[in-house]
């Protein structure tokens, strides 16, 4: 194969390659436009999900302490 035809070979095939990048770009922010909205939401809920479950843990070790001051002080009475 000559220089020339080589090298319209690969002008070529990095055209292809272009413009199946250019589709890939466009798939993908089709996807993003569909599904930003749930991700997002998802995201919220697993934050809201992370902070309920350190706040349910400091109440239950309120309780825990609370509930050992009391049986000291019935242990007193």
């Amino acid at each position: 194969m000559s220089t020339t035809n080589r090298q319209l070979h690969n002008v070529t095939a990095i055209e292809r390659m272009l413009i199946q990048l250019e589709e890939t770009e466009r798939s993908f922010d089709a996807f993003w436009a569909r599904h930003e909205k749930r991700l997002m939401q998802c995201l919220q809920l697993r934050r809201f999900e992370d902070s309920f479950r350190k706040f349910t843990l400091r109440q239950h070790q309120n309780l825990t302490e609370r509930s050992s001051c009391l049986n000291r002080l019935l242990e007193l009475y």
